[in-house]
């Protein structure tokens, strides 16, 4: 019953943010950046291009670490002796 429930409110939370996406505004700017017609839109790319690197850089790091220490337990489990 506890796991029910836990997918319940994961799956409102989920559609919570997916109908409030389209109703969130950016600043006058911001919105200016990501306009294709403006001669701003290369400037607009390149933030977002940098946003999505620092969303990604962690991520990619915890990653890389966990790999690396699971690696090191692994091997170090085949190595040990057996009693």
């Amino acid at each position: 019953m506890k796991q029910k429930t836990w997918k319940t409110v994961a799956a409102l939370v989920i559609a919570a943010l997916l109908t409030t996406a389209q109703n969130v505004l950016a600043c006058p700017n911001c919105k200016a950046g990501f306009d294709k017609s403006s001669e701003a839109a290369a400037l607009g790319e390149a933030y977002s291009a940098s946003i999505y690197m620092m969303l990604f850089l962690p991520i990619l790091l915890v990653g890389f670490i966990a790999m690396r220490i699971a690696r090191v337990m692994r091997n170090a489990k085949v190595s040990s002796p057996t009693a």
